[in-house]
């Protein structure tokens, strides 16, 4: 959690028998088995995600449906199917929101409290690999094996920056007050060290005329450009 309280635990079990995740607190030992729901599972190869008010926690397994839960109780609050493997789940701040992102290259941001997909994050061309809600939960940013890193409007779902890189980046984060975010580099030789890099997380956003500017160093090829891609570095 991210008052360093609490830890989600996996039990990966078998693809059968898919194990319990539980909401371990850290001074006390004490153990939330949180209810199951998910037909696969919760998946061991990712972390589980809390909000950042700490009162829930998501998880999500690869057979495309994804839960969020109460980090007290273990009781589901809420079970999303987005009908591909999921790669990556973060809870917005309050936890009222889900975002979750998949290999299908799409991400979607669930309401909690109907199951109504409220935001769909379209623009990557292969599999999104990692994903997180901003502190104030008003961006998102994702990394995809695109070779692209974004940053997406949560509201709307508008593309705000596009990064591209000459291979696919690993996790993303953002700093504690949202005004940068860092990416981990994904070498594609074995045995050679990777990278974080760094960045300002959107400085020309709210300036058409600046945003093409930034982007021009980063900008991807013309002939593998989306249509959204193309009208941003446009200016239009």
């Amino acid at each position: 959690s991210y008052d360093d309280t609490r830890v989600a635990l996996i039990d990966g079990g078998t693809s059968a028998a898919p194990g319990p995740t539980v909401v371990e607190t850290i001074a006390t030992g004490q153990a939330v088995t949180l209810q199951k729901a998910t037909p696969c599972g919760v998946n061991d190869g990712d972390t589980p995600a809390f909000s950042r008010d700490g009162r829930r926690v998501a998880g999500a397994g690869f057979c495309g449906y994804a839960d969020v839960w109460d980090a007290s109780t273990g009781r589901l609050v809420r079970h999303v199917d987005e009908h591909s493997e999921i790669t990556a789940v973060d809870l917005s701040p309050d936890g009222s929101r889900l975002l979750v992102a998949s290999s299908d290259s799409r991400a979607t941001i669930w309401d909690v409290a109907t199951g109504r997909p409220l935001v769909s994050l379209i623009g990557h061309t292969r599999a999104i690999a990692a994903a997180a809600f901003s502190p104030d939960g008003s961006l998102v940013i994702t990394a995809g094996l695109d070779d692209t890193v974004r940053i997406w409007n949560a509201r709307t779902g508008q593309v705000q920056r596009v990064l591209s890189f000459t291979d696919d980046q690993g996790p993303v984060v953002f700093s504690a007050d949202g005004r940068q975010f860092a990416v981990g580099d994904n070498p594609p030789v074995p045995g050679v060290p990777g990278i974080v890099r760094v960045f300002d997380t959107c400085p020309e956003c709210q300036n058409p005329g600046g945003l093409v500017l930034l982007a021009a160093p980063f900008a991807i090829p013309p002939s593998v450009q989306t249509p959204l891609e193309r009208t941003v570095l446009a200016g239009s």
